[in-house]
């Protein structure tokens, strides 16, 4: 194997190099003039083809291996320019100002339109994530900032336009607009202008965005990305400049027809000769350089491939990668060079390992990797994990750029990548066997590309019935648990395939995730049984109510009536509290008489009505009952409504006050609000009705504190011994803020201790009588407390608790 530093090329202080990545391309298509889009990390090229009989995009891989061709007719219009996304969505922008966006590698697309006046027609484009803005032959800039968005418009306005590019960091989009001697960078919001001394007619900015490269008739600028430093400047001898390019974020490439010239920081440059033109797209770590026949890569050397490879290196890497050779040839030498490296073997290692991952031949790769284990079995401390990491994905890498395959990735593409979003490209790709053994080795959930598969089957086995179809994708995904049945069920039913659908969705595990395309299949008595399995509540009222909504009401009791018990409760004890006139109409469909008169007395207790409605309703209900031993229980209950209503009548007459809405309890309060001071009518109907004492004074104090009527409470009060005590009454007075009044009823509290008496005492102020309270039981802490409540700017107080504690002795 011939040193990789062979193909090295200096520039400056540091190395370049070229390196094949497929060669020849296996496609039979001429470039030329065509547009051509590269996609990120040249996985997928797109080349409109007008040569041939039928006007085409073609899709190819890296190596030219026909992915997809989607016909072209001149109808649709004339393409302007195309461009891939990141996740491989190719975007094509046409001179009607219309844009499409094909997935997935397919024919399928989205199409958006920039809604262009009607003589304007779009003369160019650039991209930037998933933006796009475009020129207009007005001059005018139009963008995109998601394709979700309404199309935008600079502000910018200039006679002529010499060239222009746009820049998007930190989320910000800004325009490079050259004119006349002067550059124009304009945002949304604002606008400047940096003046040069020539005409600028090309602008260009590295990946990370940190610079700018302003090509002239003559020179090449190297300026800071906003035009404030210059940093460098360098005389090219082309006439004819065909695309200008950054290899990174380090050096910027000139392509003409036949050649490609790197120029650096300083005045140094390389270049190499083609027979063909070049395209070119820069990549985050360099270069890609397609041909008619082949793909390049030209990359900046890193420091530790440089210490590794370069000839003569005495580097610890370089030494510890021959430590392999000798070994190979059974030399001590091996030996005697671990002990040269042993201080730093480490490194060596570290550089041995991440050389291998910039390195595309795979006896190289080995070869590195071999010194690195070399030189790690004799560390007694070193963790693998990088070596295993970097072992892992270039065996993935160098699954994926078999030419058959056709995506040329680099190590540091990956890492950008991803192993899930190099697993989505392989799906894009059809590639669902080499996905999944990569799933495999790498410990990846393959259920994607399960699914993938699945959805391709459905839509691609047009001669193959659904029950045959069904088996075959079942037995398929019986090897993974993790599939939506859901997500493929609906799929089916979007091809036509009714019968597949329900055949795939009887699968799902998850009862909620069926009901939403069971009701969009038009299958509500299925999406309704599936709910009530579910046993998810909130999901049965939902389905509930999008039937009612869906179909008259007849339609709907019918199909609530086939149902089970768990969606009929539901019916009626959620939706029909919310809609009783709804619930009444189920009622009465259904001839349930009971339910009918109980749903009437229901509505009618919301509302004030008179004594005869109310009574009318109680009899309807009474009338239900009689006879159904079911209900046998509920009969007393009727009467006795009827008797309180008689009762309440009385009432109502004898005090021109209605007590028609009121409850059995709520009676007593209001009797109490309006009786004479001795409650006559009050205990009277507490005793008809058989309310106990306790609810009878707990109701009565309350009524009469609310209404400060208190007169009547003490007297209340006195006129027995109270079956409740009377706290109950200092507490009631005491939330009405009425301290003079509730201190009335602490010296009656006999139940009470006299250290709680002293503190209902201490609540309304009264410091004598909780001291009181304390020197009858000669309790010195208690009379301490009341001292320090009561402050010490309270003289009298005081002076009186130091007596009392003074006699305690």
């Amino acid at each position: 194997m011939n040193n990789p530093s062979l193909g090295w090329e200096r520039l400056d202080t540091v190395f370049y190099r070229l390196r094949e990545c497929y060669s020849p391309l296996q496609w039979d298509i001429e470039l030329d003039e065509q547009p051509v889009a590269i996609s990120n990390s040249a996985a997928a090229i797109a080349v409109f083809n007008s040569h041939s009989s039928h006007t085409s995009i073609d899709i190819f891989s890296g190596s030219g291996v026909l992915l997809n061709s989607i016909p072209w007719l001149l109808s649709n219009g004339q393409i302007v320019s195309m461009s891939w996304t990141d996740n491989e969505e190719l975007l094509v922008v046409l001179q009607n100002g219309t844009i499409r966006k094909f997935s997935d590698l397919t024919s399928e697309f989205d199409e958006f339109g920039l809604n262009l006046p009607e003589d304007s027609i779009v003369q160019e484009a650039k991209f930037f994530q998933d933006g796009i803005v475009v020129l207009t032959n007005e001059k005018k800039f139009v963008f995109f900032s998601s394709f979700s968005q309404v199309p935008r418009h600079f502000t910018l306005n200039v006679d002529s336009i010499d060239c222009w590019n746009i820049l998007y960091s930190d989320r910000v989009l800004q325009l490079f607009v050259s004119s006349n001697k002067s550059i124009h960078i304009s945002t949304l919001t604002t606008e400047t202008s940096v003046k040069f001394g020539q005409v600028i007619t090309g602008i260009e900015f590295p990946p990370n965005g940190s610079f700018a490269s302003l090509l002239t008739p003559d020179n090449l600028i190297i300026a800071t990305s906003d035009l404030e430093n210059l940093l460098s400047e360098f005389s090219h001898n082309f006439k004819h400049i065909r695309s200008m390019q950054w290899c990174s974020n380090d050096a910027v490439v000139l392509a003409t027809n036949d050649e490609l010239q790197v120029i650096g920081p300083g005045d140094d440059s390389i270049s190499f000769y083609y027979e063909n033109r070049p395209f070119i797209r820069s990549q985050n770590d360099g270069l890609t350089v397609l041909t008619q026949s082949k793909l390049e890569f030209l990359s900046r050397v890193a420091n530790f491939t440089e210490e590794t490879f370069r000839i003569g290196s005495t580097k610890a890497s370089a030494i510890l990668l021959d430590s392999i050779d000798q070994l190979d040839r059974h030399s001590p030498k091996a030996d005697e060079n671990l002990r040269i490296v042993k201080p730093n073997l480490v490194e060596a290692v570290d550089n041995c390992i991440r050389s291998a991952s910039e390195e595309f031949d795979p006896q190289w790769q080995k070869k590195l990797l071999r010194a690195a284990s070399f030189g790690k079995s004799i560390l007694d401390f070193y963790s693998s994990e990088e070596f295993v990491e970097i072992c892992n994905n270039l065996r993935v890498l160098n699954a994926v750029r078999q030419p058959e395959v056709g995506m040329f990735i680099t190590y540091a593409q990956l890492l950008n990548y991803g192993h899930q979003g190099l697993i989505q490209s392989l799906i894009r790709r059809r590639l669902f066997l080499l996905a999944s053994k990569i799933c495999k080795f790498l410990s990846l959930f393959p259920d994607n590309i399960y699914f993938a598969w699945a959805k391709l089957k459905i839509k691609s086995s047009y001669n193959t019935n659904d029950k045959e179809l069904s088996e075959i994708i079942l037995d398929k995904l019986a090897e993974t648990k993790r599939v939506s049945y859901t997500g493929l069920s609906e799929v089916a039913y979007n091809e036509g395939r009714v019968e597949l659908a329900h055949l795939l969705l009887d699968h799902e595990p998850v009862l909620e995730n069926q009901v939403p395309l069971l009701l969009q299949m038009g299958q509500d008595k299925n999406a309704l049984l599936k709910s009530e399995q579910s046993g998810n509540v909130d999901l049965i009222c939902s389905v509930l109510l999008r039937l009612y909504y869906k179909f008259s009401l007849s339609q709907f009791f019918i199909l609530l009536s086939d149902s089970t018990d768990v969606s009929i409760g539901i019916f009626k004890d959620i939706i029909g509290s919310v809609k009783p006139d709804l619930l009444l109409e189920y009622y009465y469909q259904d001839d349930q008489l009971i339910k009918i008169a109980e749903s009437n007395l229901l509505q009618d207790s919301t509302y004030s009505l008179d004594a005869e409605t109310k009574r009318n309703r109680l009899l309807e209900l009474l009338k239900a009952y009689e006879g159904k031993k079911f209900y046998e229980n509920d009969v007393p209950i009727i009467e006795s409504h009827l008797k309180l209503l008689n009762y309440q009548e009385t009432l109502t007459n004898k005090f021109n006050h209605s007590f028609v809405a009121f409850s059995k309890i709520e009676t007593i309060s209001e009797l109490a609000r309006l009786d004479d001071e001795k409650l006559t009518e009050t205990q009277k109907y507490a005793y008809q009705f058989g309310i106990s004492s306790t609810q009878l004074y707990h109701s009565v104090v309350k009524s009469l504190a609310k209404s400060h009527q208190w007169d009547k409470l003490f007297q209340f009060a006195k006129s027995k011994k109270s079956p409740v005590g009377y706290e109950l009454f200092f507490r009631e007075c005491y939330l009405q803020n009425e301290k003079r009044q509730a201190g009335l009823y602490i010296g009656m509290c006999k139940e009470l201790t006299y250290k709680a008496r002293a503190d209902l005492y201490l609540k309304i102020g009264e410091y004598r009588l909780a001291a009181d309270e304390a020197s009858k039981k000669k309790d010195i802490d208690l009379l301490q407390l009341v001292k320090d409540t009561a402050g010490s700017t309270n003289v009298g107080i005081t002076r009186l608790i130091e007596d009392y504690v003074t006699r305690i002795g």
